[in-house]
């Protein structure tokens, strides 16, 4: 077998995990809320359920990924499945800005590799180095997005890809933080 079958077979795999993980949380969710639709892009969990986290929508997150590998909708989908049931969380937006930040690549999920997550960060940093405004949510949203990335990797949707965020990214992110405090402080006591 040559690397390209090799690494088409990966891919397959990939895809067939997504799809069983897909119609695991479909079908989990279909038990404990019978009146949310898994496919729809609101889920009134707090409303119709009074459950901790509040509704999800999807809307804005699914439109960041128009036109692209739509792997990354269903995964958020079973992300955000997970996270309901799970029901330690009240907010739903926050965890879903980590996995929109792969919104910017094109690159298939089932093809995503560590080197276009280092990518991601070096960009995501040079964007705080313009606007510094941006360092805190960088940080915040890159590390959701590290967490999220190895339950995929866990479930088989990816590649286990052993990502963390880069010794220069954090230190890098979090001089920037300081520098941004260190402002609002000056600002307060002017």
């Amino acid at each position: 077998m040559n690397e390209e079958t090799t690494f088409d077979l990966a891919v397959s795999r990939c895809a067939s995990e997504l799809q069983s993980w897909y119609e695991d949380c479909k079908t989990r969710m279909a038990n404990r809320w019978p009146a949310i639709d898994f496919e729809a892009e609101r889920w009134p969990l707090h409303t119709l359920y009074k459950t901790r986290l509040l509704d999800v929508n999807f809307e804005p997150s699914l439109d960041d990924f128009d036109g692209k590998d739509p792997a990354y909708g269903r995964a958020l989908k079973c992300l955000m499945a997970e996270i309901a049931l799970k029901g330690d969380l009240k907010i739903s937006h926050a965890p879903m800005l980590g996995w929109r930040l792969l919104s910017r690549m094109d690159v298939p999920l089932h093809r995503l590799k560590r080197s276009n997550l280092v990518g991601l960060e070096k960009s995501l940093v040079e964007e705080a180095k313009s606007s510094i405004e941006k360092a805190g949510s960088s940080y915040r949203d890159l590390l959701a997005l590290r967490a999220q990335i190895d339950q995929a990797g866990l479930k088989g949707v990816t590649e286990r890809l052993a990502w963390s965020l880069e010794p220069e990214t954090k230190t890098e992110l979090i001089a920037l933080l300081r520098i941004l405090c260190k402002t609002a402080e000056f600002r307060l006591a002017s």
